[in-house]
């Protein structure tokens, strides 16, 4: 959930990932081992604020990307 306060949630972002991690199998299956995991949780920690602002603004565009939708071309008339 994102928090009003960028700030905040750039802070908040390597928690997130740890959480992620814990309780979402999406994640859990993308970032493959515990070590690896820790890993990236500690890379990020190192990173600026604005650096955790701009993988969270990549991320959010990412994700609201509208799915394909595969039955548009039932949809094109054929006359």
């Amino acid at each position: 959930m994102p928090h009003p306060d960028p700030k905040v949630e750039a802070d908040t972002l390597p928690w997130h990932i740890s959480e992620g991690y814990q309780y979402d199998s999406q994640i859990t299956e993308f970032l493959g081992s515990k070590e690896a995991a820790i890993n990236l949780i500690e890379r990020v920690k190192s990173w600026s604020t604005s650096q955790r602002l701009a993988v969270i603004y990549k991320a959010r565009a990412y994700w609201r990307q509208q799915p394909v939708d595969l039955d548009a071309s039932d949809e094109i008339d054929d006359e």
